[in-house]
């Protein structure tokens, strides 16, 4: 339990020390990390909550855009987690640069964290029309999207892994990778239901989408009698199981980032 607790110590420490270097020379400083979202989560409450008057999209636009931002910032920030000859301290120590990769995530999320909550006590108290939430109802929500959150962090960190890695080797894979996230974006059920009157074209949509899952999962809790598409979770699980076993299964990522490193 001990080596737990210094092990998780270690990661704050080191997300800490991300905030204050990024955030130290502007003048609203850290506080940037939780205005962004905050920004974001008061126009979609606004348009999809206020205007419309629908208080489950609010719900669901509102916390699935929120923790998209987590696995967005962190995978774009992922292709340039290697540079230069500065992570060939973290390779000789052991575990540290997991605890280096696993503290760029929690930078990422922490807003995540601390928003969530705002948004069920904005849409409770103030947007919420249609289903006329109770108070029991909206913990549930807040709990279950805490633990949305902390599953989209898993596997954020998974696909991050390969990610920085490959974007070592193809330079282009940083201008590719926000466009191929945009996409997968808008081709979930969020800013629309994702669905059409053609079946197959739904089903590749929900198959080869691999964060689907995630806005299925918050609409499945807050639309009561939403159906939950299992079929959503099939890439998440294959590129899950594909990035273990090359990259994380004997800590096989370290090998490939002193390659780079070294040779590069």
């Amino acid at each position: 339990m001990a080596k737990i607790l210094n092990y998780t110590s270690d990661v704050f420490k080191l997300a800490n020390f991300q905030y204050k270097a990024e955030h130290r020379k502007k003048f609203f400083g850290i506080l940037w990390k939780y205005l962004n979202p905050v920004i974001f989560m008061g126009i979609y409450t606004l348009i999809f909550s206020a205007i419309q008057q629908d208080g489950n999209r609010g719900y669901v636009i509102t916390m699935g855009i929120l923790i998209f931002s987590g696995i967005t910032n962190s995978m774009n920030g992922a292709t340039e987690w290697i540079y230069n000859h500065a992570l060939i301290n973290f390779i000789t120590v052991r575990h540290a640069l997991l605890k280096l990769f696993l503290s760029k995530v929690l930078f990422n999320f922490l807003p995540v964290f601390y928003l969530l909550p705002v948004i069920v006590m904005i849409q409770s108290f103030f947007f919420n029309y249609d289903f006329k939430f109770t108070i029991f109802e909206s913990i549930k929500i807040l709990i279950f999207a805490y633990l949305v959150n902390a599953l989209c962090m898993l596997y954020t960190f998974v696909i991050c892994i390969p990610t920085t890695i490959l974007s070592k080797q193809f330079i282009d894979l940083q201008d590719l990778i926000p466009h191929v996230l945009r996409v997968t974006l808008y081709l979930s059920p969020i800013l629309w239901v994702a669905e059409s009157s053609n079946i197959y074209i739904d089903t590749f949509i929900k198959i080869a989408n691999p964060f689907y899952f995630i806005f299925d999962l918050l609409n499945f809790v807050i639309d009561k009698d939403y159906s939950l598409n299992l079929i959503s979770f099939i890439v998440p699980s294959l590129i899950m199981f594909i990035s273990y076993y090359f990259f994380l299964h004997n800590s096989k990522y370290i090998s490939k980032i002193r390659d780079l490193i070294l040779y590069e």
